[in-house]
């Protein structure tokens, strides 16, 4: 059975039971493979089916319209909002003071299509040869399948096992409390997007007052507009207008800025988390009056 068909089983069962049918579009392309005709039918088929649609910024909602032709009006936006819980009492911990000379850098995630993890891992190991950095790469434990399919991860990881400048830390599904831990040991969270709608790290990011590097892709200004009265703006690099033999010296350029900006930066998140209360209730309210009407619409 595909994909596709265990979709539509799943969507007849919600309707033979008379369920609604939500459907979050965090990402408008698909981001562990590059079939975006797949991707789009999946979700018309959703549509289709009578799923109400929610997205988190306005220009993803635009782009929704366009590819599933459904009226704007049947869109929701709600933010991502805060991915540290709002009652976590690391809102109120102190981060890691960088009084030493050892710069310490972050990736975390799993080695997908839309990530490039080989360029920063080539670029720190070899780059930057007058500070003392270290990079920490975070990720779920390894399958045999990517392994055996996955080019770039191996020669990531044996760059890794060579490079003492390089912590490989894996764990089998990373959990929110070994993350948390984990972007309060490092100063500047790398996002190496290729492509990508939302980013949920970048929420994180600012949650946890790491210097965000991030590829200017997708529509992550619009998730730091949606806070730019309560966060610094994240350090971008051009990964976006296809010039690729320029893509790791503007990498080195953003993270060398992104150093600078971790020197003198200012923990602001007490401000920060009491914008995120009140978000946090907004979108609590937003979805109850979202499930509220699946729910009518299924009777």
């Amino acid at each position: 059975m595909t994909s596709l068909e265990t979709l539509q089983l799943a969507l007849e069962r919600c309707q033979s039971e008379r369920k609604g049918i939500i459907l979050t579009v965090h990402d408008t392309k698909p981001n562990f493979s590059q079939d975006l005709a797949m991707y789009n039918l999946a979700l018309k088929t959703c549509v289709e089916a009578g799923a109400r649609i929610v997205t988190l910024t306005k220009s993803a909602a635009k782009e929704i319209v366009k590819n599933l032709e459904v009226a704007s009006s049947d869109i929701a936006v709600i933010p991502h909002g805060a991915v540290l819980s709002i009652d976590d009492h690391r809102w109120y911990t102190r981060r890691r003071t960088q009084n030493s000379s050892t710069c310490i850098l972050g990736m975390y995630g799993g080695f997908r299509p839309n990530r490039d993890f080989l360029t920063p891992v080539v670029n720190i190991a070899f780059g930057m040869p007058e500070l003392d950095v270290k990079l920490i790469l975070l990720t779920r434990a390894i399958s045999p399948i990517e392994l055996r399919q996955n080019e770039e991860m191996r020669r990531s990881i044996d760059i890794a096992i060579s490079s003492n400048r390089i912590n490989l830390r894996v764990y089998p599904f990373p959990s929110d409390e070994q993350i948390a831990q984990f972007l309060l040991d490092v100063s500047i969270l790398i996002m190496p997007y290729r492509w990508g709608t939302h980013s949920g790290q970048l929420e994180a990011a600012f949650d946890l007052g790491v210097v965000p590097v991030i590829s200017d892709v997708g529509y992550y200004y619009e998730q730091y507009d949606q806070l730019r009265e309560f966060v610094e703006e994240p350090v971008w690099f051009n990964w976006s207008d296809g010039n690729e033999y320029a893509y790791g010296a503007r990498l080195l350029e953003a993270l060398y800025q992104g150093l600078e900006r971790a020197q003198n930066i200012q923990d602001s998140r007490e401000r920060l988390h009491r914008q995120r209360i009140i978000e946090h209730q907004e979108i609590l309210s937003s979805y109850c009056s979202l499930y509220q009407l699946a729910v009518q619409g299924a009777k």
